[in-house]
């Protein structure tokens, strides 16, 4: 596990094309996993603020991300290779093991609001009250954000990373064993408001996002991470609730650029969904989302290589 902190992860041998200067200079840059620190709370504290953004949970960023750049049996911080910025963060709380903190109590509260929204059945209210209360139970909060065009390379290690991680944490001590041997995965993502359809659809470049069917999971280029829509297909437990009005800062491309960046124009994180997932089925979700990206990046590959034979 200590390489990680030299070596990047496979995904950033390549160079990367970060950003073009005016004079059309290229800035390569590669990415690496690497053990978080006590020195990248800051950096840590701005991806856990962007990810949990509610009002209610603002008093608690530093305390939760103070957990999360402690603990470096499970988790990640994104940066580039030989630079001190944090520009990504991926990590499982275990929930049971802070119980007792201030953060925990609040993201407790959290859910409870969540769950007590009237279109929320009474048997969805009791399925969480077992996850997070039962003995037979251990259940993880999933933290994971980055900013928002990072290579979709390096998307299937923010999740093999964790669970390669829990496995090489269950193995050093009963303690670690205990408080790692997770049975369910706790996430949040977003969704884009499916009204930016009709915006997007008189953007030529950009193509349109399509409005989730009744009763049927959002589109995937409705949510704000490519890997949202697999964690949902996986979630025995997928509950929406409303997000603070904002719209998120775009690029000349019409990309987003940041989850929590607000701005005058630009699409709207409009809906939050919460998400169960069993551990198990957590674990599927990453070796799906590998073979989805694998397949993403081969197809665009081979759309190159035909452009440039036709060029």
């Amino acid at each position: 596990r200590n390489s990680r902190e030299s070596e990047p992860s496979d995904a950033s041998n390549a160079p990367i094309d970060l950003l073009e200067a005016q004079d059309s200079e290229i800035v390569e840059l590669e990415f690496g996993l690497f053990d978080p620190t006590p020195e990248d709370f800051w950096g840590i504290k701005t991806q856990v603020a962007q990810q949990f953004n509610d009002p209610s949970l603002h008093a608690h960023t530093s305390d939760l991300s103070d957990a999360v750049a402690n603990q470096v049996e499970v988790g990640a911080v994104l940066k580039g290779e030989g630079q001190p910025d944090v520009l990504g963060v991926t990590s499982l709380l275990p929930l049971r093991q802070h119980s007792r903190t201030q953060w925990c109590h609040a993201f407790v509260q959290f859910l409870g609001q969540i769950m007590r929204q009237p279109s929320v059945p009474e048997s969805a209210l009791i399925d969480m009250q077992r996850v997070l209360t039962s003995d037979a139970t251990n259940p993880a909060l999933l933290v994971c954000s980055r900013f928002i065009n990072a290579p979709l390379e390096l998307t299937p290690h923010y999740y093999t990373s964790l669970l390669e991680d829990v496995a090489w944490a269950r193995g050093l001590d009963a303690d670690a064993a205990a408080a790692f041997a997770f049975t369910h995965v706790v996430a949040f993502v977003k969704q884009f408001s499916a009204i930016e359809a009709e915006l997007a659809a008189s953007d030529s470049h950009r193509p349109a996002k399509r409005a989730p069917a009744p009763s049927a999971l959002p589109a995937p280029d409705l949510m704000l991470y490519p890997e949202d829509h697999v964690l949902m297909s996986h979630a025995a437990l997928r509950v929406p609730f409303p997000l603070p009005q904002a719209r998120v800062a775009t690029g000349a491309d019409g990309v987003p650029l940041d989850g929590n960046t607000l701005a005058e124009t630009g699409p709207r994180l409009t809906t939050g969904w919460l998400l169960v997932l069993t551990f198990e089925e957590f674990a599927k979700a990453a070796v799906e989302l590998q073979a989805e990206v694998a397949q993403v990046l081969l197809q665009a590959a081979q759309a190159a290589q035909a452009a440039q034979a036709q060029a």
